[in-house]
């Protein structure tokens, strides 16, 4: 990561900025393609065009949380609310408080089903099929599963993975048509698997120590960009070169990588703010990766000052994106300013 090199013990580098960050609304964004936007405020979906942010739709999900900000701490403390939604055939797939719901174009709700485990890290949508990991605490390690759905109704278990905590992610390579699966905690636990996508074939790619604990990965046509998350070692931004099989380091960033996606100029990663002894910067901030593998960092937000264990951890949630995006948009989470979605214009 070129423009943020340093030797041990000096700090991170300021940020480097280039373009400008505007707030757009309040709420979460989910998802984005070249039509529309997905964005939720408590239990509120709502869906807006791309080109032009005009309302598309509006609907609620069955939820107990309440949109209303009075009530917004309550919501972070109890971790309800829209955690993942996504297009999906006519209407919205949407995964709210501990269950995973489809809903017709106008919001009418057509079926629902519980979660396996607690609230899955990522959804992955590949046509009709959508696949997500089991995420717990799993402290007896029991082996843990990856979800399949071919409607959005009917859920079953694909496949099980002994000797991990938990599932960090299931993620679509559209450039080796294959599915990546990240696993964590303990160094042995950390993986990066391929799944073929007739599903039939698991290979595993890299494995081992905490340089392989990711939960972001955003693939190339040449690499697969992810950042690693954790609170044990200094955190770094990696491409492994789809050619070679060897893993490049682009550098230090300043903590956790929890989220990552596509975007206009580049692969795009946000850091998170946790509790750490050795990542202890409390911000979170938004990197982007272009072709040739350098690292800006394009923004920053401070940590809000509601504790982590009841507020949650500071982050720049980003979307799942879909296709070549037009746009930058993340939402922030306990960082100030909470739960608003957020654009990045480059040069503006």
């Amino acid at each position: 990561m070129r423009p943020l090199r340093r030797t041990e013990g000096e700090p991170l580098a300021p940020p480097v900025r280039e373009g400008a960050t505007r707030r757009l609304r309040p709420g979460h964004v989910h998802h984005l393609d070249d039509q529309a936007y997905i964005v939720s405020r408590g239990a509120v979906v709502e869906v807006f065009a791309t080109d032009d942010d005009r309302l598309l739709s509006r609907f609620q999900v069955p939820s107990s949380t309440r949109s209303w900000p009075e009530v917004e701490l309550a919501n972070r403390v109890i971790r309800r609310g829209v955690h993942h939604a996504l297009p999906y055939r006519d209407g919205r797939l949407v995964c709210f408080d501990r269950s995973v719901a489809l809903f017709g174009p106008e919001g009418d709700l057509r079926g629902s089903a519980p979660l396996a485990g607690k609230r899955p890290l990522r959804f992955c949508r590949r046509g009709d099929l959508v696949l997500y990991g089991e995420y717990q605490s799993n402290p007896d390690r029991a082996p843990v599963r990856v979800m399949a759905s071919g409607d959005g109704l009917v859920w079953e278990e694909l496949l099980r993975l002994g000797g991990v905590r938990h599932v960090h992610s299931v993620i679509w390579d559209p450039f080796d048509e294959s599915f990546l699966i990240c696993t964590g905690d303990d160094d042995h636990e950390c993986r990066i698997y391929r799944l073929s996508s007739d599903l039939k074939t698991l290979d595993l790619l890299l494995w081992g120590s905490q340089e392989a604990r990711a939960i972001a990965v955003v693939p190339t046509p040449t690499h697969l960009l992810f950042g690693t998350d954790t609170p044990l070692e200094v955190n770094r931004l990696r491409a492994w070169d789809r050619r070679t099989g060897r893993t490049e380091d682009l550098g230090e960033v300043d903590g956790s990588v929890f989220w990552g996606c596509d975007g206009p100029g580049g692969a795009l990663f946000s850091t998170a703010c946790e509790p750490s002894t050795v990542n202890t910067a409390r911000q979170a901030s938004l990197y982007q990766v272009d072709a040739a593998l350098n690292v800006r960092r394009i923004a920053t937000f401070p940590k809000d000052p509601v504790p982590m264990k009841l507020g949650q951890y500071g982050q720049l949630r980003l979307p799942l994106t879909e296709g070549a995006p037009s746009r930058i948009l993340f939402s922030t989470f306990a960082v100030r300013p909470h739960a608003h979605v957020h654009e990045h214009r480059p040069g503006a």
